[in-house]
């Protein structure tokens, strides 16, 4: 299976065009008021057209309501959005409905357990990112160890995306 690449939270020119050279497939563009990360309207419509024809651009929002997501639309055109919270199935699905994007749902792993929720969510979504929730004191890179550690295996209907690589956790450990 081939592996796809997508850098979160670019803020600027600089790091929209090291994601090109870098091979990048998607450039992730942040709609969230609480991120350090979070664009403002002119400088999403600035990256998101400077991107365009590049990488796949992404919308990442978190537990949004319509009036959000058609802001993030409008500056971004984004070509899927990506969401993060506490949504429902019926509310991603009226997302999906009202807006006709490709859809990626953030779904937190902790322990295998949570795995339970994939089935439920590969009906709605097109891409899965499994988002690695430490334990309350732990260190997040033990958390990404285990959470591909409780996916080893499983079976899945859509493509499954994982939060950072890193040197400690490099792409080719990934289980596939």
């Amino acid at each position: 299976m081939a592996i796809s690449v997508k850098v979160c939270g670019i803020t600027s020119v600089e790091a929209a065009d090291a994601a090109v050279r870098a091979g990048a497939d998607f450039a992730g563009l942040v709609f969230h008021p609480g991120s350090p990360r979070n664009l403002a309207p002119d400088q999403a419509a600035r990256l998101a057209a400077h991107l365009r024809g590049r990488l796949r651009v992404v919308a990442l929002l978190s537990d949004p309501g319509d009036e959000t997501i058609a802001n993030a639309l409008k500056f971004s055109n984004a070509d899927l959005l990506q969401l993060h919270g506490n949504l429902t199935l019926k509310r991603a699905a009226e997302i999906r409905a009202n807006f006709g994007k490709a859809m990626i749902k953030a779904v937190p792993v902790a322990e295998a357990d949570d795995f339970a929720a994939v089935a439920k969510w590969e009906e709605v979504a097109d891409l899965l990112l499994f988002d690695a929730k430490p334990p309350k004191g732990a260190r997040r890179e033990a958390s990404i160890r285990r959470m591909w550690r409780a996916r080893s295996g499983r079976p899945r209907r859509r493509a499954w995306m994982y939060p950072r690589a890193s040197k400690a956790h490099p792409v080719s450990k990934i289980p596939r």
